[in-house]
């Protein structure tokens, strides 16, 4: 059952990315501190979590929000589950949910950045699998080598009225 973050779940979100092979502690410290953000600013729309939790145990989670200063424009910042759960539409489950709440608030696009190495091939076969296309790529941003990937989906929702004569 997805739900929202709640404060037992920030040990569980740490030994799941840990014992994945993807993540760097650097990456790990990161999404904790934003768990953290969370916790704190809890009115805060820029960072939600959401996690799947089955019989009290977290199996995977996801932290996305709306863009600031965008016109409807979600980031999708964290998709993880955990590796014994992999395969088994966890992540897909947690990605149609951020959707269908980035829909209900006439989202216009989802942006979902990754990594060009190796490691990262099935979270880009993931987006791809589900309607995402690759938009555009930054060649050497994270390190010599490893590029920063975005896939983009968008909705057909009107765009805002503007502002001003």
């Amino acid at each position: 059952m997805i739900s929202s973050l709640k404060p037992e779940h920030r040990p569980a979100i740490k030994a799941l990315m840990e014992g994945l092979d993807v993540f760097t502690k650097a990456e790990v410290k990161c999404a904790l501190e934003l768990v953290d953000l969370s916790f704190s600013y809890p009115a805060q729309e820029e960072y939600v979590f959401d996690v799947e939790v089955e019989d009290g145990k977290v199996l995977g989670f996801i932290c996305y929000g709306q863009s600031e200063l965008s016109d409807r424009a979600y980031d999708l910042y964290w998709i993880a589950v955990a590796k014994e759960h992999q395969s088994k539409k966890v992540g897909t489950k947690l990605l149609n949910h951020m959707e269908d709440v980035a829909k209900g608030k006439k989202a216009r696009i989802i942006v979902a950045e990754t990594s060009s190495q190796d490691s990262y091939g099935s979270t880009r076969h993931f987006y791809t699998k589900r309607g995402y296309l690759l938009e555009a790529s930054i060649k050497d941003f994270y390190k010599h080598g490893d590029d920063k990937v975005f896939f983009v989906k968008r909705f057909a929702y009107p765009t805002a009225a503007k502002e001003g004569p």
